[in-house]
């Protein structure tokens, strides 16, 4: 058995295992190949509100101006997309109007699984839906580049290798703690692999939207997150982009770009751009105490966040923009509560819909995975956060660490309990109570066996006996440390869940698409615990086990819900 007081000395064996480069090319191309089947087999205009987008780019091509929202709802969302996709349109324009035309057939009765009566008689192949569908793919891949970045990055900061300090060098055994830079590599393409290859990633990437730039905005803030939490207090004297040798003024662009990305890709985008302000602002302590002055960081905020808006500013003044319309729609979603949304579907209702529409809900939220599978996913998905939680909290003696958690878990469910008795919105089926006991209880038998805070250790730790690497002994060694990435990556998740529940009391028209710009802190966490509780071996082949799973999961969506319901003129 591995035991939980040992750091990484059995990971070693995952050297080769996996190759960076190798894997990222083998992922880049089954997220190609898979992305473009769907979007050649969902038809046009079958992927969530694709007509409405395109008609907002179409009014914008053809008429210079955006619509108003009597003639596409969609024109209250930011209009970086729309501005792109219309230069697109027009290019196609100039070759054929016949391109660009938005030919819909007939809606489908109520009650189908389709959108639209594609059939062998009114069957067309749209090529300027399609072309916006294929650029999309590629924006995906570029924020699936990021988001391996960023993951890389951010491990390396918080999880790096031990460092000897001054003329201490020769004692640095040579493989005690070389498993936590394997760990860091296979951790990070994990990550990458189960965020390219989700069923619903995929879709939303194939298909004729804003959010696929939005999901590159969240990738790219989380990138930026990996660097601004690796800047260490040295590096203030050091880097020529200072102000007066304390403020890099890099970060002021950094908090611009976050702040422009809100206003003018997505508001989906707003957990990401609050979590690299708070960056910034944790960085702030490095300033201070390296001789800065407190002014100084607050003048960083204001004066990043006034450049943000001055971009959008100028930007919504020289494009054709709706600014009125995304200030007013911005205000409503911040402070608007619906008195309906207790009434209109149950808690538990509200949440299947939203696991579903996070692992694997096509079309119009009308085809998804099997119940069975998707709770299990959900179930796997909370090992890993409790294994993750475990690594924010890895000071804490484990015992400690799980009364507490206990404690939480007991004041969730006696609250559930007594809302349940005014109210049946809060009810919960048996079998949900039962599955997250079973999470619970099996996160902790295998936190009592291996405990993930001694798989990838917080530090600082001294390290010098080879053969026992947890043992205190002179302090020859330390670690570096970027001091914050581990609970910045969970304050971008726990903002993405709280923002899109807001979203949900504002509006009935809620997805858990919306949490993909932060799918990068997402599913961090997720494959972070999972390579915490594996068996070191097991732990090695993380990345081929997601692969192996979801090219299962997307070829059962494929041929039992996709292929048989959507008509494909290429197959039917």
């Amino acid at each position: 058995m591995f035991s939980r007081n040992r750091l990484p000395d059995a990971y070693d064996g995952q050297l080769g295992l996996v190759k960076s480069r190798s894997w990222l090319r083998l992922v880049f191309l089954l997220y190609i190949l898979l992305a473009v089947g769907y979007s050649l087999l969902m038809p046009t205009w079958e992927a969530p509100d694709e007509t409405a987008h395109y008609l907002v780019a179409y009014y914008l091509a053809r008429e210079g101006r955006f619509p108003t929202p009597a003639e596409t709802y969609e024109a209250i969302q930011p209009p970086l997309y729309y501005w792109l996709a219309a230069g697109v349109l027009r290019l196609l324009d100039q070759m054929s109007p016949e391109l660009v035309n938005p030919y819909r057939p007939p809606l489908s009765p109520p009650g189908q699984p389709t959108r639209y009566e594609w059939t062998a008689d009114n069957y067309r192949f749209l090529w300027s839906p399609q072309v916006l569908r294929w650029l999309n793919i590629g924006v995906g891949g570029l924020a699936l580049l990021f988001i391996y970045k960023g993951a890389r990055r951010l491990l390396e900061t918080d999880y790096p290798h031990p460092t000897p300090l001054p003329g201490k060098e020769r004692e640095l055994p040579p493989l005690s703690l070389r498993g936590r830079g394997v760990g860091v590599r296979v951790i990070a393409l994990a990550t990458v692999t189960l965020v390219a290859l989700t069923p619903q990633f995929l879709h939303n990437s194939a298909a004729g939207s804003n959010d696929p730039l939005a999901n590159l905005a969240g990738a790219f803030l989380f990138y930026l997150l990996g660097y601004i939490n690796a800047t260490t207090r040295s590096s203030y004297h050091v880097s020529p982009f200072t102000f007066r040798g304390f403020t890099p003024i890099w970060l002021v662009g950094v908090a611009a770009v976050a702040v422009a990305a809100t206003l003018l890709v997505k508001l989906t985008v707003l957990p990401m751009t609050l979590t690299v302000l708070v960056a910034i602002a944790l960085r702030g302590h490095g300033w201070l105490a390296a001789g800065g002055r407190r002014p100084a960081i607050l003048r960083l905020l204001i004066g990043g966040a006034l450049l943000g808006l001055l971009l959008a500013a100028v930007l919504y003044w020289l494009v054709p923009s709706p600014w009125v319309m995304v200030l007013r729609t911005l205000w409503w979603r911040l402070t608007y509560v619906r008195p309906e949304f207790s009434t209109r579907w149950p808690l538990m209702r509200v949440a299947t819909f939203y696991v579903a529409t996070y692992w694997g809900q096509v079309a119009w939220s009308t085809v998804r995975l099997p119940e069975w599978i998707l709770g299990t996913l959900t179930g796997l998905a909370a090992l890993g956060w409790l294994a993750s939680l475990r690594l924010l909290f890895g000071r804490a003696p484990l015992a400690l660490f799980w009364r507490w958690l206990m404690g939480a878990a007991a004041l969730v469910a006696a609250a559930f309990a007594l809302a349940g008795r005014f109210t049946e919105w809060w009810d919960a089926p048996l079998s949900v109570w039962l599955g997250g006991l079973v999470v619970l209880v099996v996160a902790w038998w295998r936190q009592r066996q291996v405990d993930p805070a001694g798989v990838l250790s917080l530090g600082p730790l001294p390290v010098t006996d080879h053969e026992n690497p947890r043992q205190s002994a002179p302090s020859a060694f330390h670690f570096r440390r970027g001091g914050s990435g581990w609970g910045l990556v969970w304050l971008a998740a726990v903002l993405a869940f709280v923002i899109v529940f807001r979203n949900f009391l504002t509006t009935p028209q809620y997805q858990s698409r919306f949490l993909f710009p932060a799918l990068g802190p997402i599913s961090l966490l997720m494959t972070a615990g999972w390579y915490t509780l594996l068996p070191p071996r097991l732990a090695g082949r993380l990345p081929h086990l997601v692969l192996m799973v979801l090219l299962i999961l997307n070829g059962l969506l494929w041929f039992t819900r996709i292929i048989p319901i959507f008509y494909q003129p290429f197959l039917d």
